[in-house]
């Protein structure tokens, strides 16, 4: 398959957007200037092989698909006039609903839509030898999937 440099993208055009209310991102915020990162671990399906006494191919067998584990970095602010730390740790333990665009939000940009448990809400570390922005992370556990934007 072929490609061109021109639908290559890095991610100074990304979007990052979360919802603590709906799925319809009707009230959707706006947090791509405070992420840093967003890493996505699982979706894969659960597996299994069993090995014979007579034969030299295990059989393989395949389960339930496994959710996405999606874990943002995030800058840690205090003082702005919503801190998005404040907000998710109020959040904690429930539904949100989360999405990101590598090359932002344009109409007929590829983007990644889900939800799933805000289930961990990281303290901003310190680092006396770093004079690096403190940053954090959070994450949510569910199913998450690929869509061309409208």
């Amino acid at each position: 398959m072929a490609i061109t440099q021109t639908n290559t993208m890095s991610s100074k055009d990304a979007a990052v957007q979360i919802d603590f209310a709906s799925s319809a991102f009707a009230a959707a915020v706006d947090i791509c200037s405070e992420v840093t990162q967003v890493e996505v671990d699982g979706g894969e399906y659960e597996t299994s092989t069993i090995s014979r006494l007579c034969g030299l191919i295990p059989f393989t067998y395949v389960g339930n698909l496994q959710p996405f584990d999606v874990v943002v970095t995030a800058l840690f602010t205090d003082g702005e006039t919503t801190d998005l730390h404040e907000t998710l740790n109020t959040n904690k333990g429930e539904t949100v609903w989360l999405r990101w665009s590598p090359k932002g939000g344009s109409s007929g940009n590829r983007r990644f839509t889900g939800s799933g448990v805000l289930y961990r809400v990281d303290l901003p570390p310190l680092d006396a030898s770093s004079s690096d922005p403190i940053t954090y992370q959070f994450a949510v556990l569910g199913s998450f999937a690929g869509e061309n934007v409208a």
